[in-house]
């Protein structure tokens, strides 16, 4: 038995409560059970011989922007390894990797889980996709506030749920909230039904890695903020 040297529970006469060493006690030893399932799992792969195999978790932004690069390099220095991809959206990542359905997600971050190691990957600019006959897009530069009139395109909320609430949050910063008139659940989507005419988007500037007709692409100066991809 291991003597921890100070209290981990309050006692009354009607509760036993955790104390903040309890409580931080408490959360390590979650953790550990926690990293020794993950080793049970590991070992069990090695013995399936599935030890060569890498299950890599990526949204949009990341397949459209440095992943792909990344991979190259990766299957070049490695190339025992097998690289084995599922797309899920940012919130499905995170569910895949505590379930251990994957080992490495690409995500919208920042990504605060204190039981994952998080680093950014890639960095985007926020960018305004208009159709090609649309009358902003002879504006070489263009602000947010700019399309507060303007029908949007976005990518659903099932699969753009942590995109919508960032956009959202600079939409109601410039002073509206955006007039959403259809939905896609994927980039391609969203692409093609800008270039039909149903409305304007906002998405990464990775999409300049993208050969899409019908489209244009135009900066938004007033949003310094960037969006980040984390590897996690």
């Amino acid at each position: 038995m291991v003597d921890v040297g100070v209290p981990l529970l309050r006692r009354t006469t009607r509760t036993v409560e955790l104390t903040e060493a309890g409580k931080a006690f408490l959360a390590e030893v979650r953790l550990s059970l926690e990293r020794l399932e993950r080793a049970v799992s590991v070992a069990r792969r090695t013995a399936s011989g599935e030890t060569g195999v890498l299950r890599i978790g990526y949204m949009d932004f990341a397949i459209n922007g440095r992943l792909p690069e990344f991979l190259r390099a990766f299957s070049r220095f490695r190339p025992e390894i097998r690289l084995e991809l599922s797309f899920y959206a940012t919130m499905k990542q995170q569910e895949a990797l505590l379930a251990d359905r994957i080992d490495i997600g690409f995500m919208i971050g920042p990504f605060d889980q204190p039981r994952m190691a998080s680093y950014t990957f890639d960095d985007n600019r926020y960018v305004a996709l208009l159709p090609i006959t649309h009358p902003l897009s002879n504006v070489r530069a263009l602000r947010l506030s700019d399309l507060a009139r303007e029908p949007f395109v976005l990518g659903s909320g099932d699969n753009w749920g942590a995109y919508r609430a960032s956009l959202f949050s600079l939409c109601h910063r410039a002073g509206f909230s955006p007039n959403i008139v259809q939905e896609a659940s994927s980039s391609e989507g969203i692409f093609g039904l800008v270039a039909a005419g149903a409305g304007v988007s906002v998405y990464a500037s990775c999409v300049r890695n993208v050969q899409r007709r019908g489209i244009v692409i135009r900066d938004l100066d007033d949003i310094p903020e960037k969006l980040y991809t984390c590897a996690v």
